[in-house]
């Protein structure tokens, strides 16, 4: 084999795994690594679906163009979901060695379904309900199985070694999740799982609406990955091989609308017949065959090439650190109960319940980065459109006054970037008082911490003069209740959240179904 071949095996295959590996662990990292890194949000930002939400037409215009001139390269190398799959396919093989790495057999493309699917999935979106079609999104799907399955095992492993090496490692509290989201992300990491041990890239080319979008596309790439009949001995080795099941070995043709350029076949096959290349080259290599002798045999022996072992280790969790909660109502708080509110409150950024709705994808990577944990998969807070995307529960937590984290990472224009400024001038929702609920009225003790914990200075403690307290030395006082300035009033849940009355807080806030600035 010429030295020019072995370059174009060694470096087309191991760069792509290279690059594969480096997206997987920026993107699995985003998702569970306790600490915060932000760093990597940008892989967020690079995906088709959310930028296109976002309105992103760089990255959709980038992820288009790369895929007219060299077909499904996104799908290989940028696509988590799809980096999933081939972390299970890479899995199968190693366990069931040579018999399932040549398990693969050329299928016949099934169309209908998968344009069905892109169908309905884009009038999800053009209708508004991004909630929905987000159930087979790739990148949010992935995003829930990370959130709502690998951070929570990632806190517990950080909560144990908490609790023998206190100094080291601070408690964490654990994601926000319920019962809808968890179920789909187990659903989704099953399904998905056991397809790629089975037949590899089943879900990306029959089910993902952005692999057959961009399958249309790969069909008029010049750059492909191309037989060269001129040397094929149809040993049917590369259509073993094919993940995507997409290499007719029987009559020498590739389905490019299911390729995703993984290279495998390039990298097995022993003869050199098949390149990553343009048609003219390889009818021009064709054209010179034509006029040498006919060469018989097949290279003896086909050898294993590089395995990246580094991706069992990819999605290792890292080492985590945060500070522990010193509040003193944190013990009373953590049995609080969320409160019944009207109308729910939607993150800062989002603008409205409809524009939430519209581009949000649930892929709860704000929920996963949000340091005070107030934000949670809504179960019907928002309607059917609104199953998964994120909403405040204030029982958890409140949100920080001088925090953007939630509107710096989401990926898909549903939470706006806003500045500090913009912020803290932006009303979410207002406060609310129950006087029945609050400790005072129950006491004669004073309280005040809604007051005490208000950034915006919306709440001040007044006397009411129908509630006398008993006062030994004569100097008549009177219990102090919370008067809520709502013109102040931004939303931010730190009252509710510190109020010590249980199951539920005695103040709570209202959301605003459109924020106001």
């Amino acid at each position: 084999m010429s030295a020019k071949k072995k370059v174009q095996k060694s470096w087309l295959r191991r760069g792509r795994i290279l690059l594969a590996i480096c997206s997987f662990v920026m993107l699995t990292m985003l998702f569970v690594a306790l600490s915060g890194t932000k760093m990597f949000a940008f892989m967020a930002k690079a995906q088709f679906i959310p930028a296109l939400l976002a309105g992103n037409f760089l990255v959709v215009a980038l992820v288009a163009i790369v895929t007219l001139i060299f077909g499904r390269i996104y799908c290989s190398v940028v696509c988590p979901l799809g980096l999933f799959q081939d972390l299970f396919n890479w899995l199968t093989k190693r366990l069931g060695g040579k018999k399932q790495a040549r398990r693969f057999e050329y299928s016949e493309p099934k169309s209908i379904l998968r344009y069905s699917v892109l169908g309905v999935f884009a009038l999800l979106l053009v209708f508004g309900v991004a909630g929905i079609a987000a159930l087979i999104e790739p990148y949010s799907a992935f995003g829930r199985m990370m959130t709502d399955l690998m951070q929570p095992a990632a806190t517990g492993v950080n909560n144990l070694l908490a609790s023998m090496f206190s100094d080291s490692f601070g408690r964490e509290p654990f994601v926000a999740i319920n019962a809808v989201a968890l179920s789909v992300s187990i659903i989704t990491f099953i399904v998905v799982a056991l397809l790629a041990c089975r037949s590899g890239r089943t879900w990306c080319n029959t089910i993902c609406p952005v692999g057959t979008l961009l399958g249309c596309a790969a069909k008029v790439a010049p750059f492909k990955v191309r037989i060269d009949e001129s040397k094929c001995v149809s040993c049917g080795l590369c259509g073993k091989m094919c993940k995507s099941s997409c290499i007719d070995t029987k009559n020498k043709k590739i389905d490019y609308s299911r390729c995703v350029d993984c290279f495998d076949c390039i990298e097995n096959c022993s003869v050199g017949a098949i390149k990553f290349t343009t048609a003219s080259a390889i009818a021009k290599a064709e054209a010179k065959a034509d006029d040498k002798p006919a060469e018989g045999g097949v290279e003896d022996g086909s050898r294993r090439r590089f395995i990246a072992t580094a991706l069992a280790t990819g999605v290792a969790i890292p080492a985590a650190w945060a500070a522990k909660k010193t509040d003193d109502v944190a013990a009373a708080v953590s049995e609080k109960k969320p409160s019944e509110r009207k109308v729910a409150v939607s993150p800062y950024g989002s603008l409205s319940h409809k524009h939430l709705n519209d581009h949000c994808t649930s892929c709860h990577l704000c929920v996963s980065k949000c340091p005070n944990n107030v934000l949670r998969p809504a179960l019907g807070e928002y309607g059917l459109a609104g199953v998964m995307q994120p909403v405040m529960d204030y029982s958890r937590g409140y949100c920080d006054y001088e925090c953007t984290t939630c509107m710096d990472v989401c990926p898909a224009g549903a939470l706006k970037p806003l500045s500090l400024d913009e912020k803290h001038g932006t009303q979410i929702g207002i406060a609310v008082f129950n006087k029945d609920l609050c400790v005072v009225s129950e006491s004669s003790h004073a309280c005040g911490n809604c007051a005490a914990h208000c950034p915006a200075g919306a709440i001040r403690m007044v006397p009411d003069y129908t509630a006398p307290l008993a006062n030994p030395r004569g100097n008549q006082r009177y219990k102090l209740f919370p008067q809520i300035e709502e013109a102040l009033c931004i939303g931010c849940g730190a009252c509710e959240y510190h109020c010590p009355a249980k199951p539920f807080a005695a103040i709570h806030v209202e959301g605003l179904e459109v924020h106001k600035a």
